[in-house]
Parts: structure tokens; sequence; C-alpha cells
């Protein structure tokens, strides 16, 4: 049998159009993965005001101890500064903490096309935009405000003199995470990126079992093209003489022998088995 004619071998599919992965969906657009990586720099440098959270809450007590030295606070006021400040700085932490995963995780499944994670990281990018002005202007707030008690002033002072350098410039590109948030959302919303995270068409069910059909095709067919499997636009005509039956079929067909050689009523003997006319003795 000549093995072009012969059934054919199990052979692998042909690659998918360019630009489309393996999964049938398009590869991401420059503007998916440019906000991919702005959200997870904007939640690296949102972890940053952790040192001066934890500086601050590591040196409180002794500042708190001097100030209190100073302005000859009472044993009460010292207690509820230092729970005050504990937790305001526990809190600052955990928001931190939240706002820094909620920008990186959702990130990380940008790039496979799942609307969720798009929803997810817009939500999380408005949110961490929000927060960082919000801190800001609390901060400002913070201090030009003039209502803090004597030993709140102390405390605030010795805290900026003695507070080295480097803790607030670990903590300046922090300013940043705002902007680059609101730009990852900006990009997530453009068209490019609108018909990236598009539900793609259902897959048709190949019916040739991952064989090569002629002629062979992408299975659910190419685009502007009928799916694979579908009937052809022009079936084959019937025939216009089909061939019939013989008009006259033979009345007696023959018989088979009655007593076929080998049988059980066949006489021993003959030319395959002649008898035995060897003496007995």
């Amino acid at each position: 049998m000549n093995p072009s004619s012969g059934p054919e071998a199990r052979r692998p599919w042909p690659p998918p159009p360019a630009g489309v992965s393996g999964a049938g969906r398009p590869a991401p657009p420059l503007t998916v993965s440019l906000a991919s990586v702005l959200l997870m720099a904007a939640a690296v440098l949102a972890l940053l005001p952790l040192v001066s959270l934890v500086y601050d809450l590591a040196h409180f007590d002794d500042v708190l101890r001097r100030a209190a030295e100073r302005t000859a606070a009472s044993p009460q006021e010292v207690t509820q500064e230092r729970n005050a400040n504990r937790i305001v700085n526990g809190v600052a932490i955990a928001v931190v903490l939240l706002t820094a995963a909620a920008l990186f995780v959702p990130a990380l499944w940008l790039r496979r096309g799942n609307p969720v994670s798009r929803v997810l990281s817009c939500v999380a990018g408005v949110g961490a935009a929000l927060c960082c002005c919000t801190g800001y202007g609390m901060g400002m707030a913070g201090r030009s405000s003039q209502s803090s008690s004597e030993l709140q002033s102390e405390v605030s002072r010795l805290s900026v003199r003695e507070t080295p350098v480097w803790v607030g410039l670990i903590t300046l590109p922090a300013i940043l995470v705002a902007p680059l948030a609101i730009t990852a959302v900006v990009l997530l919303l453009v068209p490019p990126s609108n018909r990236f995270f598009r539900p793609g068409p259902v897959p048709v069910q190949d019916p040739s079992g991952g064989y090569y059909v002629y002629p062979a095709q992408w299975a659910g067919g190419q685009p502007g093209g009928p799916p694979s499997g579908a009937p052809p636009a022009n079936p084959p005509e019937p025939l216009a003489n089909p061939p019939e039956p013989p008009a006259n079929p033979p009345a007696n067909p023959p018989e088979p022998p009655a007593n076929p050689p080998g049988g059980p009523d066949h006489p021993p003997g003959g030319p395959e088995h002649p008898p035995d006319k060897s003496p007995r003795g």
C-alpha cells in the first residue's frame, strides 16, 4: 500500500494565527502590559511608608518619656498619648499593607485577560489614589493645627528633630503611588484594553478527534468562513442512473453436496486416505 494513500498518522494541528495565543485569546496589548507594570510599581512604592511607621513605633516611648519630663505631664496624659499613637500607627500599617496587596494581586492576572482582575485593578487604583490624597491632606492639617496640647507639641517637635534624614528620603517616593495608579486605570479603560477583555467566542467541538481533515483548518473555522464540521456548501449530487439489481435471478440455485468428502457417511479410503493393507499379526 502506498504510505501516502494509507490512513493518516496522528499529527499536531497547525499553529494558531499570528497574534493569537494557544487558548484562542489574542496577546495582551501594550496598554494592558503597561498598566500591569504600573500597578506593581505602585504596590511596591506603597510599602515604603512602613519604614517611617515602624521607626516611629520603635522610638516613640523614649520620645514620649522625654517630652513628659519637659512638660511635667501627668501619667494619665502620657498613657493616653501612647495608646493613641499605637492605634494610629497600627491602622496606618494595616491600610498600607491592604493597599499594596489590592494593587499587586489583580495586576498578576491582567495579562491573562481576566475581566474580574480588570475590575479589581480599577477599584484598587482609584481607592489607592483616594487614600494617598486623604493621608497627605490629614498630615498637612495636623501639622498646621494649633489645638494640640503641650505634650503633643513637644512630642512632635522631638520626633521631627531626632528622626534621621534617610527615613524621610525612603518614604518620599511613595507620593508617586496616586499618579501611577490613576494612569494604570486610564490605560485599562482605553479601547485596545476593552477589546482584549471582551469575552471571546465559544469554541466549537472538533469532530475529527485531533486528526487532520481535508481541508485542514483550525477548530471553529477561519474568520469569515464556516465552522469546522459544518455541512459543505455544495453537497455532491446523487447519480443520475444508479445500478439496478438483475431482472431474472436463477430459479434453482445449486445445492451443496449431500455427503461431502470427509463427512461421517463418507466411506473410508480414497485418493486422500488409502486403506491400510499391511498384514496384521
